[in-house]
């Protein structure tokens, strides 16, 4: 990217440049014209110009078609991540949304991890607390009062 950020900014400085000397000495310009026009002729002297400007204008329109597709790709791809990072914060949908966002768990250091040991507390979980179950819990349960 800014490999082609330089190249963009020579190519405009070039052109600014080749503008500059142009419009400095009009008189020079014209009169090299007219002298390549007498040693070739007229006819000649015409058609390489139209031919150069051709060439010209098509090296020109294609260098500034591949700096818009450039920037639209990147412009793509730059809202493709602004979406995505969008979306991480929506809402949680569902039976048991309450509409709330996540709560997510701060990412703990070692000395976070030292200083919860030491005082004994437990380490903050994702998810609900597990219950373990025995088949006794549940008095409409067939399988728990089974014997075998």
């Amino acid at each position: 990217m800014k490999g082609m950020i330089l190249f963009i900014s020579g190519f405009a400085v070039i052109i600014a440049a080749s503008i500059a000397i142009a419009n400095y000495d009009g008189l020079a310009v014209s009169v090299t014209e007219a002298r390549a026009g007498t040693a070739m002729g007229m006819t000649t002297a015409f058609a390489l110009e139209t031919l150069i400007n051709w060439i010209l204008k098509a090296a020109v329109g294609g260098i500034f078609t591949g700096a818009s597709l450039l920037a639209y790709r990147e412009a793509s791809s730059l809202y493709r991540t602004w979406k995505r990072n969008g979306r991480r914060g929506r809402w949680v949908s569902g039976p048991n949304a309450n509409f709330q966002r996540n709560e997510s768990v701060p990412k703990l250091t070692r000395s976070d991890l030292m200083l919860l040991a030491l005082t004994g507390k437990e380490l903050p979980q994702k998810g609900p607390k597990r219950q373990n179950l025995s088949p006794g819990d549940f008095p409409d349960d067939d399988f728990g009062s089974m014997e075998f």
